[in-house]
């Protein structure tokens, strides 16, 4: 709705001016419709873009013509933007744009060959200020690790007991899965099967067996092996 008002109200400006010139045909009318420009981009609400990388992503720059300002193209600039979740803009008569914006929140901070890179829920890179050190999320660990990242949260994370707390997840290939814990327990989940060996993992946490040890590896089937040494 939002955009919706803000496109009709740049229409009828633009409608208004136009008459305007036609029917008081001065040049102080033609300097005024040619000076009008685009004087800042104010972008609101971005808590991991950082402005330089936005603005780089949109064909709309400050300085341009009031005119030339394309509504449709920059709306589909926007939604074809990873990192939004939700967005809003409005043209001021007086030359400025400001753009709101709800960013995704990272899923994953995905560390592959000396590089960190935030990821959502589907694995895909997020281009956010990599300085967020402080962001307590998920550290992943893995060549293409990102690629699963959808079933690991589909069949582990959407159902796995609230009481503990993911610190890092290790992707060995051929090999599965290292989950670690903020009380440095862990558990060893194959490649795949992992709705079903949830739920046994479940059961564990929820028993006095989790209380007791330290180490929990599922890989075989049909076998749970347990160990009180340290992850």
């Amino acid at each position: 709705m939002q955009d919706a008002n803000n496109f009709f109200f740049f229409i009828i400006i633009s409608s208004i001016t136009l008459l305007l010139s036609l029917v008081v045909n001065t040049d102080f009318i033609d300097n005024a419709i040619k000076k009008k420009k685009i004087n800042q981009i104010l972008l609101i609400d971005n808590n991991y873009m950082s402005k330089d990388f936005f603005l780089s992503k949109i064909s709309t720059k400050e300085g341009q013509s009031y005119w030339l300002f394309n509504f449709f193209k920059l709306k589909k600039e926007l939604q074809s933007l990873n990192e939004l979740e939700e967005y809003e803009f409005n043209l001021d008569w007086a030359g400025n744009l400001v753009i709101s914006v709800r960013e995704k929140e990272p899923f994953m901070r995905w560390h592959i060959n000396n590089h960190v890179h935030f990821i959502d829920d589907r694995g895909k890179i997020l281009n956010y200020n990599k300085k967020l050190n402080n962001l307590k999320i998920i550290n992943l660990y893995g060549e293409n690790a990102n690629i699963h990242v959808t079933y690991l949260k589909n069949s582990f994370f959407d159902k796995k007991p609230s009481k503990i707390k993911v610190d890092d997840v290790h992707f060995l290939k051929n090999i599965g899965w290292k989950i670690i814990f903020s009380d440095e327990k862990c558990v060893f989940f194959p490649l795949k099967e992992l709705e079903k060996l949830s739920v046994i993992f479940e059961n564990i946490v929820n028993s006095s067996l989790y209380l007791e040890f330290n180490f929990f590896d599922l890989r075989i089937s049909e076998r749970v092996y347990l160990s009180k040494k340290k992850c």
